[in-house]
């Protein structure tokens, strides 16, 4: 999947999650990129794929062209 990553932030994740955002961060997918939902899905962001996934999907919304897909580390929810 190619997108842009980004730390998770703004007035809607801190009312959303709160405390968690600190721990999560936001991947803004090219429009087409997913066909189904991935949310509780692991993601290899900072880590190589022969290892655990480091995030977990939490939510999957549109924004715009975009698909946002909220991520929190692995361990933290």
């Amino acid at each position: 999947m190619r997108g842009h990553v980004q730390p998770a932030g703004g007035k809607l994740l801190a009312e959303m999650y709160g405390l968690r955002a600190a721990y999560m961060r936001s991947v803004f997918a090219e429009p087409g990129q997913l066909a189904v939902s991935i949310e509780g899905f692991g993601v290899w962001l900072n880590v190589p794929s022969t290892a655990a996934p480091d995030y977990k999907v939490v939510a999957v919304r549109p924004w715009g062209g975009h698909t946002v897909i909220d991520m929190e580390v692995w361990g933290r929810g």
